[in-house]
């Protein structure tokens, strides 16, 4: 791999020099078309590599928050109060975490990579038997079925159990789709950010209240 440490072409920082809050930067690159500007100076204490390994486990975080996004309907709000933010964030989190770890018991049951298997799809699936087990049965019902949960050793034999034999090809991941001429696509966003969701909500509220009698 070659790294290599360099100062920015024209100005050495972000924002104007007579401007409040600027900052100096340099820029490390990799050969895997990365680019990181960063204000850590001391090559010594800060390796270039160190860095980019550094991103890269940010950007699965990234990862991670694009899915819990698209997946699993954090497009749009429940609430516009923090508190329902909160919640309903911290809901898809805990349903992202399941989902992984009925993902990883289906891999391994059927010798392959978690990472074939499409979250999406998978949950998909899940999401109808959930339902359907919401309309054959009384809520009452569930509570009592439920009413003495294993312990971890003993749900983690149960999943394995029960998962084991479970497949569907619907779940295995699309091939990357080559793109054909050259025609530029317009650029959109991947996902959004909280921030963003927040403030189409508000707007969405906005114009439903003007149109009201």
């Amino acid at each position: 791999m070659v790294l290599f440490w360099e100062m920015p072409k024209k100005a050495g920082s972000l924002g104007a020099d007579d401007v409040v809050g600027s900052r100096s930067v340099k820029v490390v690159t990799g050969d895997e078309d990365v680019i990181l500007v960063t204000d850590l100076f001391d090559a010594d204490a800060y390796p270039a590599e160190d860095l980019l390994w550094l991103y890269s486990e940010r950007w699965g975080i990234e990862e991670v928050f694009q899915k819990v996004t698209e997946v699993f309907g954090l497009q749009r709000l429940i609430g516009g109060t923090p508190q329902a933010c909160i919640f309903q964030f911290a809901f898809c989190l805990l349903l992202y975490n399941m989902i992984q770890v009925v993902r990883g018991h289906i891999a391994e049951g059927q010798e392959r990579d978690p990472e074939e298997i499409s979250t999406e799809r998978l949950f998909d699936d899940v999401e109808r038997q959930l339902i359907a087990w919401n309309v054959m049965f009384e809520p009452q019902v569930t509570i009592h079925y439920f009413q003495r949960l294993p312990d971890a050793d003993a749900l983690q034999a149960r999943l394995r159990a029960l998962l084991r034999s479970a497949w569907s090809d619907t779940w295995l991941k699309s091939p990357p789709q080559e793109r054909h001429g050259k025609t530029p696509r317009k650029r959109t966003r991947s996902h959004n950010s909280v921030y963003r969701i927040f403030q189409a909500h508000c707007r969405r509220k906005t114009r439903q209240t003007s149109r009201a009698p």
